[in-house]
């Protein structure tokens, strides 16, 4: 420890999204650093396109890490601080619809009476009434400090059972709504741990009510802080770098690719996603197979679109996460599709949309498209994370990324900071 903390180390850090961008902001003060990332550009989740749409003046939209705020978010906060980037408020919220052609069925949570009652038939019904009843009760599990024991073991399905919600409530609101959350399929979301979405909805609306905690987005898209990391960046940048292996021995760690050896380093910090840490270390050590296989990636079609069809029928219902429920031989799954003027306020009269996985879309629709990982949070994977600190005790491999959180843009940063306080460092 006590050279990590007074001599100037050789680090290599693995992966170009924030985790790593920020292992290397801050470990590039003292120590050389040097990124590796395996695709043309950094930034993994915070990834802007332009917009040249021939009538607006050229603009970004996010497709992937959207929004924030400034309770939840501390640590990203204060490194676009110190990379002094502009944010703005943005005109957003957490608004919910959802749709279901084969039930009759479309209403959205939002703020105002006209999108729950985008349906106005839904004002007679007993099976929506009891919905929305439902969702006040449910609202009382997110604003407690305390969390019902039901969902401190189990899964999200078992907590819906054994708290007695009903079936409408389950299945056309919270499962699909924790779908769009993780970015995940039905059965992916219905065992999600209960006390990982409960927690999550806390610290949103505890985020709410805090002074401050309104939704942010980034002024010119996330991609002005990736920009702005790589241009005050000291140490040395690797795009396109194929890394196939870590290999620790008595001198230190050989960083190999596919085709040639990137060298030696002292350290290596792993700021890839678990599954691929594991496959980059060829002789793993029991801890570090007990911790990072549990976990699983769902990779994504990520399109950006300007098709309506795929929000609700009602413009009144449209909102910010947008589901559709799909029936096909293999049985069912839920289509999430984000509406990008209302998360983003982009400065245009045309509606921009992101779905993913959409299945088929007419060409002229699709702006831009690409495939992104999410973590599959099970009650496997989430059992281990109390274990996760613990791959970072000695080195000379370190590990962060959202997994040993909550799967999102802070949980990233924050690990990496866990890291880089194992050289005396912070941000």
């Amino acid at each position: 420890m006590s050279d990590k903390l007074n001599a100037n180390r050789n680090i290599a850090v693995i992966g170009g999204g924030v985790a790593g961008i920020t292992a290397a902001h801050v470990l590039s003060r003292k120590h050389n650093v040097t990124l590796f990332e395996k695709s043309s550009r950094l930034g993994g989740h915070a990834h802007s396109v332009e917009i040249q749409n021939g009538i607006d003046p050229a603009f970004f939209l996010d497709i992937a890490f959207l929004i924030f705020n400034r309770v939840s978010y501390p640590g990203f906060q204060k490194l676009i601080r110190q990379l002094r980037v502009e944010t703005r408020a943005a005109r957003t919220d957490m608004s919910f619809s959802f749709s279901d052609e084969a039930l009759s069925l479309e209403f959205a949570v939002s703020s105002t009476w006209r999108a729950l009652f985008s349906q106005p038939g839904n004002v007679f019904s007993p099976k929506f009434l009891r919905l929305l009843l439902d969702i006040r009760r449910f609202r009382k599990h997110t604003r407690c400090d305390q969390l019902p024991d039901s969902a401190r073991t189990g899964s999200l399905g078992e907590f819906l059972e054994k708290e007695g919600y009903s079936a409408l409530f389950r299945e056309c609101f919270l499962i699909p709504y924790a779908a769009s959350l993780w970015s995940l399929p039905t059965l992916d979301a219905r065992d999600l741990p209960a006390e990982l979405l409960l927690k999550l909805l806390i610290q949103h609306r505890t985020a709410k009510i805090e002074k401050g905690g309104y939704w942010q987005t980034m002024h010119g898209g996330s991609i002005q802080y990736v920009r702005s990391f790589q241009s005050a960046f000291r140490g040395k940048l690797w795009l396109d770098a194929d890394v196939v292996q870590v290999l620790p021995g008595s001198t230190g760690v050989l960083v190999r690719g596919s085709s040639r050896d990137f060298g030696q380093f002292d350290e290596v910090i792993l700021a890839t996603p678990a599954n691929q840490s594991l496959k980059l270390i060829p002789s793993p050590t029991p801890r570090q197979t007990k911790c990072l296989s549990p976990w699983s990636y769902k990779k994504n079609r990520i399109c950006l679109h300007t098709d309506a069809g795929f929000m609700p029928r009602a413009r009144s219902a449209w909102s910010s996460w947008n589901v559709k429920t799909l029936k096909n031989d293999v049985g069912q799954k839920y289509q999430v599709t984000y509406y990008l003027n209302r998360l983003q306020n982009p400065p245009t009269s045309f509606d921009y949309f992101v779905t993913l996985d959409p299945g088929t879309m007419a060409a002229d629709r699709i702006v831009f498209e690409t495939e992104m990982a999410h973590p599959i949070f099970t009650l496997e994977a989430t059992a281990i994370q109390s274990e996760l600190p613990y791959l970072n005790q000695d080195g000379p491999i370190y590990f962060c990324g959202a997994y040993f959180g909550d799967g999102f843009h802070e949980d990233a940063l924050q690990s990496a900071l866990s890291v880089c306080a194992r050289f005396g460092l912070e941000l």
